[in-house]
């Protein structure tokens, strides 16, 4: 029987989403760490140097400025980071292949819970922080939305990391990718998010922010973005600020408390968030 039901559930069978057995759907899961391992191993193999590169640091070392070797160094640098790119949407597509498998469109959360401990694991090697799953109810239906972020070994930068919201509403069949966002926040790490108050009507608030890596310091990016059962878009998305932040949800907006690295030394700003954005409440 459980032969039976694997072999239905790779191949996408009808009826079995969200609907098996927890033997076979833990064995499932373990397929999926072994593949998202693989990436992982990929990743640090990636970072290691090559004798090529080596040969090419040493000769940027005596003379940076031989037009030879700035081609060599920009175009393996070039090849390590599409083969990385590579590997993160890997990555990803494992996570929408888990979700679209495991997600039950017959029960009211869609299998939120079971979804979100699943990815916790199966991403653990690669993730920043772990997954965090929401349930949206709209006038169009049920949605999920998957919010998570993933190293690229140990890298640090703009390209280090890649962060994505990914929404999935029931289709024919179980349940499909409809929207995703959140590259903006690519290279942030340290991540958070905090589900806000939305001032509209059958819409999802998520407030996500982290911290720029390898920077001198917290060098924090905060964005707000909306989901409507159909596509997201970024409500918010104010200038980098230098600082440690608490935020607290209040009942129309939110607060960000902390210290900042300018004047003056201490942060203590609401927002108060409407249907056409989001907006600082005065000092009193």
């Amino acid at each position: 029987m459980q032969r039976l039901l694997r072999a239905l559930v790779l191949a996408g069978a009808p009826g079995c989403f969200g609907q098996i057995l927890a033997s076979t759907r833990e064995e499932l899961r373990i397929e999926a760490e072994q593949r998202i391992s693989v990436v992982h191993q990929g990743l640090d193999a990636l970072l290691t140097r090559t004798p090529r590169k080596r040969e090419l640091q040493a000769a940027c070392a005596v003379n940076c400025s031989n037009p030879e070797v700035q081609e060599g160094l920009h175009k393996a640098t070039s090849t390590g980071m599409k083969a990385m790119d590579s590997l993160i949407s890997q990555a990803h597509h494992e996570v929408d292949h888990w979700v679209v498998r495991m997600a039950d469109p017959t029960r009211a959360d869609l299998g939120r819970e079971a979804i979100e401990q699943d990815l916790k694991e199966i991403l653990a090697p690669i993730s920043d922080g772990q997954p965090i799953a929401f349930v949206q109810h709209t006038s169009k239906g049920l949605s999920l939305i998957v919010f998570y972020g993933l190293h690229k070994g140990g890298m640090i930068g703009r390209r280090a990391t890649s962060v994505t919201l990914r929404a999935y509403t029931p289709a024919k069949a179980g349940v499909e990718l409809t929207a995703t966002t959140g590259d903006d926040l690519d290279g942030y790490g340290s991540l958070s998010v905090k589900e806000l108050p939305a001032p509209m009507p059958n819409e999802k608030w998520l407030l996500i922010w982290g911290q720029m890596t390898g920077s001198n310091g917290p060098n924090i990016r905060m964005r707000i973005y909306a989901y409507n059962g159909t596509e997201f878009r970024t409500v918010w998305a104010p200038e980098n600020v230098w600082g440690s932040f608490a935020v607290q949800v209040t009942e129309r907006g939110f607060a960000v408390d902390g210290d900042y690295y300018r004047e003056p030394r201490e942060r203590h700003d609401a927002y108060f968030l409407s249907p056409d954005g989001v907006y600082r409440v005065p000092n009193q």
